[in-house]
């Protein structure tokens, strides 16, 4: 792979799908959750009835400088907005604007050993997901968390 070469194509506002790439901005509340049929932990439902204020993303594992960050320090780094299309494994598809923090940013602060191979995501109903380091050092990877909470980069 060359510099400057994406890994997936970047799309224009006119591009941008008359639907929402995401059903809501509030998972949590059961009046918009639709049939979920995994419930949210006990957790989750803490972390939402405080604002996220005590919520962290824990980056851990093969690196020099674990830590956890909260959403005013994920806010701190440097934001990157891109339209992209999101293809979903559960069958849709659409192109939205997303704006949040590069991956391989959080990383590089964390000292990720160059004998990664893998980066891991849990979330809070039990879904798993993991992404090769290829794919998590390129710019296209996001923290998207952060773009849920309205004004967040107001």
């Amino acid at each position: 792979m060359l510099p400057g070469q994406s890994l997936v194509k970047e799309y224009l506002h006119n591009d941008i799908s008359s639907f929402p790439a995401t059903a809501t901005t509030d998972p949590g509340d059961p009046a918009i959750r639709g049939d979920h049929e995994v419930a949210y932990s006990d957790a989750y439902a803490k972390l939402h009835s405080g604002s996220f204020a005590n919520w962290r993303l824990s980056i851990e594992g093969s690196m020099a400088r674990p830590a956890a960050y909260s959403l005013p320090d994920l806010k701190a780094f440097a934001a990157r907005t891109q339209i992209t299309r999101h293809t979903c494994e559960e069958g849709w598809t659409a192109i939205a604007e997303w704006t949040g923090v590069p991956l391989r940013d959080i990383l590089d602060r964390a000292g990720i050993h160059k004998t990664a191979r893998h980066v891991n995501f849990y979330a809070y109903d039990g879904y798993k997901e993991s992404i090769d380091m290829l794919d998590a050092l390129h710019m296209i990877k996001k923290i998207y968390c952060t773009t849920t909470l309205p004004g967040f980069y107001d």
